[in-house]
C-alpha cells in the first residue's frame, strides 16, 4: 500500500526556531514504502547549509543514492544528521567568562574541547569538523 508523503517543511540548517530532531522526528513518524524512499525524501526536503552539506559529504551522498538502503543505513544517517545539525544557528549571548582558555592541569581534552565548543556557542559559532568515529571504507579509523 502507497501512503501518500507528508508535508513537511524544509530544513535549512540556519532557522533557530527549527529543532533539526523535531524535523527529523516529524519526517519518521510518516510510513514509507522502504528506506531508500526515506532517505530521496529527506533528501529533497533539505535546502541551504543543509543541502549542501548532503550534497558534499561523500557519505551522505552514498546513503542518499544507495538504492538498496535498509534500516542500517537509516540509522547511519540519522546519527550524522543529528551530529551535524544537533543545533541550528544557536541564539548569541553576552559573554560572561572573557579570561582566556587554556587547559587545566586536571582537565583531559574531551572536558577541555566540551568547555571551548560551549563558548564556541555562546558567540554563535559552531564546530564544523565531523564528528565520526565509524570506520571509513578504507578500513582506517576517523577519530
Amino acid at each position: 500500500m502507497d501512503h501518500p508523503l507528508p508535508n513537511v517543511e524544509t530544513f535549512s540548517g540556519r532557522n533557530p526556531e527549527q529543532s533539526a530532531s523535531r524535523w527529523l522526528r516529524s519526517i519518521e513518524l510518516h510510513p514509507f514504502k522502504n528506506t531508500f524512499t526515506f532517505l530521496t525524501f529527506v533528501d529533497t526536503k533539505l535546502t541551504g547549509l543543509a543541502a549542501e552539506w548532503s550534497d558534499q559529504d561523500p557519505e551522505i551522498r552514498s546513503l542518499m543514492s544507495k538504492k538498496s538502503a535498509d534500516e542500517t543505513d537509516k540509522n547511519t544517517f540519522h546519527a550524522l544528521f543529528m551530529s551535524r545539525w544537533h543545533t541550528t544557528v544557536p541564539r548569541t549571548q553576552p559573554m560572561v567568562d572573557m579570561t582566556p582558555l587554556t587547559q587545566r592541569r586536571d582537565e583531559n581534552i574531551p572536558d577541555f574541547y566540551r568547555r571551548v565548543l560551549s563558548r564556541l556557542h555562546l558567540v554563535g559559532g559552531r564546530d564544523d569538523a565531523p564528528k565520526r568515529t565509524v570506520e571509513s571504507r578504507s578500513n582506517d579509523y576517523i577519530v
